[in-house]
């Protein structure tokens, strides 16, 4: 299988071990430019309308994440970051709150930068919500990896042994009942397995499209993080010293197409993205932070 992302991720200079004490918080500190390999350079991008765009939105969306998490915000939290993350950040938090450790943050977002580091598209089967996606082995991978100019684009379809046809296909409304954000946060999962099976085999000949951003900030609004005794162990009190954190984002695109134009003029994809995923469609929500989630991807 061809690499998904950039080997470069997390992107930081010096592994996180030998940069920190505190090698299980969720940041890593004292990282302070965008890393330079000539062996495998980061990809430009040209820059136009809507990169612009993508860009101001993420420089606020990492500024409000680092933010929310200074403040232990986890209600706030839950709607910006993916769900498993969200689950380990807050694991994480609580462990060294119970530690005697306390977060607190210095410096300001105002001068704050981001910059576009990789730019991958998912085409096909897969789900934003990955307790509910299949295992790798199970998806045939088609991979075209554009060098110039991005995004690289992989395709996934749920291998099958049937001879599928467009007859035989499942319609979008027998998934109406069916709520996969809650499904994926707690719910039985293999009661709703057979299901979830029948509706990627629709996506294959529906494909939803995600579009997954690496994202690097560099801010001077920093995290500390201090002992019992008010030390501070983690982080520089330095107001104007500038720290980088790496990002990676995700969301949802409705994009029509040729299936749809053909067989589905009502539009069946685009209402069945705005029902089932709520907060995911055309807007991004973080998926990992530093390598907190060693990338996230969609299936093991």
């Amino acid at each position: 299988m061809r690499r998904m992302f950039s080997s470069l991720y997390p992107y930081h200079t010096i592994e996180k071990s030998k940069a920190q004490k505190l090698i299980d918080f969720p940041l890593q500190f004292y990282s302070e430019n965008f890393p330079k390999k000539e062996q495998e350079p980061i990809p430009s991008i040209s820059y136009n309308d809507e990169i612009a765009e993508t860009l101001e939105g993420a420089t606020y969306g990492c500024g409000t994440f680092l933010s929310l998490l200074a403040e232990e915000n986890f209600k706030d939290l839950e709607d910006l970051v993916e769900w498993n993350m969200f689950k380990a950040l807050e694991k994480s938090i609580k462990s060294y709150k119970d530690q005697g450790y306390t977060i607190t943050s210095i410096g300001s977002t105002e001068n704050s930068k981001a910059e576009i580091l990789d730019f991958n598209m998912y085409v096909g089967c897969l789900l934003p919500y990955r307790n509910l996606n299949l295992e790798v082995s199970q998806y045939e991978i088609f991979s075209e990896e554009n060098k110039e100019p991005l995004p690289k684009v992989h395709e996934y379809k749920i291998k099958t042994e049937e001879d599928w046809s467009y007859s035989d296909l499942p319609d979008f409304l027998e998934f109406e009942s069916l709520n996969l954000k809650e499904i994926s946060r707690g719910g039985n999962i293999e009661l709703y397995k057979r299901r979830i099976e029948r509706l990627g085999r629709l996506l294959n000949f529906n494909p939803i499209t995600m579009h997954v951003i690496d994202i690097g900030y560099t801010s001077t609004f920093k995290l500390l993080v201090k002992d019992k005794e008010g030390k501070i162990i983690e982080g520089t009190n330095d107001e104007n010293k500038q720290e980088f954190h790496s990002f990676r984002m995700e969301s949802v695109i409705y994009e029509e197409n040729l299936f749809e134009k053909l067989f589905d003029p009502s539009h069946s994809l685009q209402n069945f993205l705005n029902e089932k995923f709520p907060g995911l469609l055309n807007q991004f929500t973080i998926s990992d932070v530093d390598g907190l989630m060693n990338g996230n991807p969609f299936t093991t």
